[in-house]
């Protein structure tokens, strides 16, 4: 254009994606925590199901060890 710089801006549209939440699912006895993202569907807001990453009482006992699986990859020490 002109020999202006854009920046390697091509002028393409970059469709972002909505952002992605946790909702807590409480379906009977148990509570599941899941990762969802809103979508609209013939114009109505729809929460979508991304994952479901478990039983609420599982995941909080195994936070332990997954702090120190984290720690461990990101500084490549073993946790204190």
């Amino acid at each position: 254009m002109n020999g202006v710089d854009r920046g390697g801006y091509t002028g393409d549209v970059i469709k972002q994606e909505p952002p992605v939440f946790a909702r807590v699912r409480r379906p009977g006895k148990y509570q599941y925590l899941q990762l969802k993202k809103n979508r609209k569907e013939k114009g109505r807001v729809k929460q979508q199901v991304i994952a479901t990453l478990g039983r609420m009482e599982t995941l909080i006992r195994s936070l332990p060890r997954f702090s120190q699986q984290a720690f461990r990859i990101i500084t490549g020490k073993w946790f204190p």
